[in-house]
């Protein structure tokens, strides 16, 4: 915490300690970066220390099932929490035949880069390790049928 008193000497003959002899120090708020749309990782005081998945990782994941969706979304991702309960459903209705992956986007931005990821939620589907699909952004559930089928 800041203190005024580290700043500003009233004696005019101290030595100076800064450059005006005005001013206020703004109160302590609480800042949640979600309400702007800003990822945690964005912000220099935040720590992220959850290690991040290797792209040798990532790529043997796409290839532990026949078909596999990836999903690249973030908890402060508003249309990711929009996405929740369509890919629940879409989960529910395919049972084994799909395996979904979730990534956090907040916390993957190399694995983001390395492949090209480049908003959120983004949506990645693999057949036998290859990838045959992606979009960006909202879909439907139809849409991920679709994709399946």
């Amino acid at each position: 915490r800041w203190s005024s008193d580290d700043y500003y000497d009233p004696d005019p003959k101290a030595e100076d300690k800064s450059y005006c002899k005005r001013g206020g120090f703004i109160p302590d708020i609480d800042f949640d970066p979600a309400e702007f749309g800003l990822p945690p990782n964005l912000l220099e005081a935040t720590d992220v220390s959850q290690p991040q998945m290797s792209k040798a990782a990532y790529d043997e994941t796409t290839r532990s099932n026949d078909i596999v969706l990836v999903d690249f979304g973030a908890e402060w991702c508003p249309p990711c929490k929009k996405m929740e309960p369509v890919i629940a459903a879409f989960m529910n209705e395919q049972g084994n035949n799909v395996k979904l992956v979730k990534m956090d986007g907040g916390n993957e931005i190399e694995l983001m880069k390395t492949l090209k990821v480049a908003a959120l939620p983004t949506f990645i589907l693999y057949r036998k390790g290859q990838e045959t699909v992606r979009k960006q952004g909202i879909m439907t559930k139809e849409e991920l049928t679709a994709w399946v089928k």
